[in-house]
């Protein structure tokens, strides 16, 4: 939290397999993020045993492409 404002990181992935938990433990360990969103297309072999060793959500993208992920990150920030 910051201020009395609600701080979400959302973080687009494609073969960051193998630095993700260190990511999402170095916004952890600020004190100010209060929920990691971590967007993976269809091609992420292992990403979901990564996230599940932190507290990030996963969102699975079914179409693969960075363009993608942004349009679906434009749907979600309306239902936040």
């Amino acid at each position: 939290m910051w201020g009395k404002k609600t701080v979400a990181v959302i973080i687009p992935v494609s073969k960051e397999k193998n630095s993700l938990v260190e990511v999402i433990q170095d916004f952890d360990s600020t004190g100010y993020v209060d929920e990691i969103l971590v967007v993976a297309d269809n091609s992420n072999l292992g990403i979901e045993e990564q996230i599940k060793k932190t507290r990030a959500k996963l969102i699975k993208q079914k179409v693969s492409g960075f363009l993608n992920k942004f349009q679906k990150l434009e749907k979600l920030e309306h239902t936040l």
